[in-house]
């Protein structure tokens, strides 16, 4: 897992634009809790996902919802945190889980880069 400083490589950044992953559990697996682990920095310009959906399948190709998360952070804050976005589930079965996390895209209007690309980073996706 990424720990506070994003500089020592533990974490994947996205400039700009939204993060999605698709992961094969390589089995069909009953799910109670889906999450990704999220940074903000906001004076390196680095902001929590606006939001983070989760969706499951068990054949890779028909995909429903298993719920959407927020980070709960006020972009505002100061400091490294570090946040897990998480839905729960109660016993969802399945193989796949594809994850979303949607970036501001660009800096809020109060912030020293208003206007500028900003960062999402995250780190691992968590399927218990």
């Amino acid at each position: 897992r990424g720990g506070p400083d994003f500089r020592l490589g533990a974490w994947q950044g996205f400039e700009g634009e939204d993060m999605e992953a698709t992961i094969d559990l390589g089995s069909s697996t009953e799910l109670h809790r889906l999450a990704l682990g999220c940074l903000q920095d906001q004076n390196s310009w680095i902001f929590m996902p606006a939001r983070v959906s989760f969706e499951i399948s068990l054949d890779g190709v028909t995909f429903s919802s298993a719920g959407s998360a927020t980070s709960g952070v006020d972009p505002h804050e100061d400091g490294a945190i570090l946040r897990d976005c998480e839905v729960r589930l109660k016993g969802a079965l399945a193989r796949y889980v594809r994850v979303r996390a949607e970036s501001l895209r660009s800096c809020p209007a109060w912030h020293k880069g208003a206007g500028n690309k900003c960062w999402i980073f995250v780190d691992e996706v968590t399927a218990e």
